[in-house]
C-alpha cells in the first residue's frame, strides 16, 4: 500500500527560523511532523552534447518541523538548511561551477513555496 504524502504550499514566512503552511490539523497535519521545502521552478537538465532535456529537477531550500498545528495551516520551524547557488558551495571544490538554470533568489523560502511531507529522513 502506498502512503499518500501531505503536500502543501508556504503561506507566510513569521520569521527567519518560522514559517506558517497552508495545510493543518484538517488535512493530517501533527505536531512533531517533517516537510521539505522545494523550489517551484525545477531546474532543467540537459545533455551537453545534444541539447536533449534529461529530466527536471526541483531542488529542496530547507526541512522544517511543526511545532503547532492548527485547523487549517501550521507552524513550522526549520531544523536544516540547503545551499543551492555555488556563491556559498564548500571551499573544498577548485573549479567554481556555473550558475545556468540555478538563481540565488530560489535559495530563499519564499510565500507559494511548495511543501512535502517527509516521511524518512534519508529522503
Amino acid at each position: 500500500m502506498k502512503t499518500v504524502l501531505l503536500q502543501g504550499s508556504v503561506a507566510t514566512i513569521l520569521n527567519p527560523r518560522e514559517i506558517a503552511i497552508n495545510i493543518g490539523r484538517n488535512n493530517g497535519v501533527q505536531v512533531g511532523m517533517n516537510f521539505k521545502i522545494v523550489q517551484n521552478n525545477p531546474v532543467e537538465i540537459r545533455d551537453p552534447a545534444s541539447g536533449e532535456l534529461l529530466g527536471t529537477l526541483k531542488r529542496e531550500k530547507a526541512r522544517v518541523r511543526v511545532v503547532e498545528a492548527k485547523e487549517r495551516f501550521a507552524i513550522c520551524r526549520t531544523y536544516k538548511l540547503n545551499i543551492l547557488s555555488n556563491e556559498n558551495i564548500m571551499e573544498s571544490l577548485t573549479e567554481p561551477i556555473p550558475k545556468e538554470g540555478i538563481f540565488a533568489e530560489d535559495d530563499y523560502v519564499k510565500v507559494g513555496d511548495t511543501v512535502v511531507q517527509i516521511l524518512d529522513e534519508d529522503e
